[in-house]
């Protein structure tokens, strides 16, 4: 099965903290983590009208994770949107990181945003293509 992408609700919580603690751990293993901390940020981003927290998910569960933020520019006019976040597990490597991404910008230009900020934290390089 093809994972589907879909927005995050509150009955996903458990396997969101979970993937964020482990992208964390491997990205920014120096990084404080904390669960209640992550449960009350996702919860807010759920809910919130310029967050995005978007999930993929396939016949084993939740296997990929995506926590995006639009705001107004520091600088001037205008709207800035940033992950936060973009992982994939292990065992849906290959495009899902794409897929993630693809579907964070369609609901950044939803939004009007100037301009879109994206990370790479899936594990997916050039070296690994």
């Amino acid at each position: 099965m093809r994972p589907i992408i879909r927005e995050a609700g509150i009955d996903d919580l458990p396997e969101i903290i979970q993937m964020a603690q482990d992208a964390l751990s491997q990205i920014h293993p120096h990084l404080p983590s904390d669960a209640e901390v992550l449960a009350a940020t996702i919860q807010d981003g759920i809910a919130a009208q310029f967050a995005a927290v978007l999930v993929a998910e396939d016949a084993d569960g939740l296997c990929g994770l995506l926590i995006a933020k639009a705001e107004p520019s520091w600088f001037g006019p205008g709207w800035v949107a940033s992950d936060w976040l973009t992982y994939v597990k292990p065992r849906a490597k290959g495009w899902l990181w794409y897929r993630l991404v693809e579907v964070y910008a369609e609901w950044a230009e939803s939004l009007g945003v100037n301009v879109i900020n994206t990370i790479n934290l899936s594990g997916k390089n050039d070296a690994s293509a």
